[in-house]
């Protein structure tokens, strides 16, 4: 059977634009360094994501079509994201695991880009894990946290690069702006009394700097009625209703700075230079801001009142200059997924 093209795998086609975003990363990257390769997406929403990503969209639960893609091509990728932890299921981690181990079988040169690991609990499943990166051609992890939990159940050749989702093209945030935004998500870690204690902070804050928040849903079908109830609260400005990565970034260009909860809102604010308040809800979060911005960290830890607004007084105290400093950030981190995805190409391909 003759063999061409690259099929990539995340959790595409389920409407977490954060995931989206990563995965438009990945994809221009292949098509500007292998401008012959067909691509092909593995996706929740074939029709959808082939309008979305201009490709060929493969249903990734009807396993024929998924094996005759694997078939067809001559390279898997599993794209960044957080596709293996044990948090929300391990399913997830399971069907992941499976997928590449399929593709292997199926004669597939088998990279992970971009890829986050953890939190696991369960020691058998980062056993699995870590043996399942044994079988790949190269691993490359999007940060040093992903690296040693992975070396601690047993694989230590990671490469460590950076998210994916810096690849996505940006728009300058609005210096002038009065917008704050506010990316929420639901998580079992995050309680209703921290989001009443957070809102009592905005409400003070905010109106001291002249700031309306906007609420901006990154998976619209979880965080759509988060962002209604916060809103009605404090009124601002809603997005609910986005689609497509591309409108995140339009909506984050139009803030000053931001509190995000979501990962993949404060890497796309840091792609437009917007500075941002994160929470650690998840050790990926913490991960990303804490070497290079730990003051502007709140972990679910040490979250107190008084904590939220050290960390906003922190911000508003030089907006500018955490704005210049969160664009390098931004910068470094896309040439450093550029420099290691593009290392894992030539290594296959």
């Amino acid at each position: 059977m003759s063999r061409k093209g690259v099929l990539t795998c995340g959790y595409i086609g389920f409407g977490n634009l954060g995931d989206e975003a990563v995965h438009h990363g990945l994809v221009g990257v292949l098509r500007a360094q292998l401008p012959e390769q067909p691509i092909r997406v593995m996706s929740g929403s074939p029709e959808q994501s082939q309008r979305s990503f201009g490709c060929e969209a493969v249903p990734r639960m009807q396993m024929r079509a998924v094996w005759q893609a694997m078939r067809s091509s001559s390279l898997f990728i599993l794209g960044g994201g957080s596709l293996f932890q044990d948090v929300t299921s391990v399913r997830n981690s399971v069907y992941y695991g499976l997928m590449a181990m399929m593709a292997r079988h199926a004669g597939c040169k088998v990279l992970w880009s971009g890829q986050g690991i953890g939190p696991i609990r369960r020691e058998w499943l980062g056993r699995w894990i870590a043996a399942l990166a044994t079988q790949a051609d190269s691993v490359m992890l999007r940060d040093s946290e992903s690296a040693q939990l992975l070396s601690t159940f047993g694989y230590q050749k990671a490469l460590v690069g950076a998210d994916l989702a810096f690849l996505m093209p940006s728009e300058p945030a609005q210096a002038q702006s009065t917008l704050f935004g506010v990316a929420p998500r639901i998580t079992p870690s995050l309680n209703d009394g921290f989001w009443q204690l957070l809102m009592q902070v905005l409400s003070t804050k905010l109106p001291e700097h002249g700031l309306t928040p906007f609420y901006i849903a990154m998976q619209p079908n979880e965080d759509a009625p988060l962002c209604q109830r916060l809103h009605e609260q404090l009124p601002g400005e809603l997005l609910t209703d986005a689609l497509t990565a591309s409108q995140l970034i339009e909506a984050f260009g139009r803030c000053q700075s931001m509190l995000a909860v979501r990962l993949h809102a404060m890497i796309l604010g840091a792609s437009c230079g917007l500075p941002a308040v994160g929470i650690g809800y998840d050790p990926k979060v913490s991960a990303l801001w804490q070497p290079s911005f730990p003051e502007l960290l709140v972990t679910p830890q040490d979250i107190s009142r008084l904590k939220i607004e050290n960390a906003l007084d922190a911000l508003f105290a030089d907006v500018a200059g955490y704005s210049a400093r969160v664009r390098d950030f931004s910068l470094q981190q896309r040439e450093l997924a550029q420099r290691m995805l593009h290392q894992q190409l030539s290594a296959v391909v």
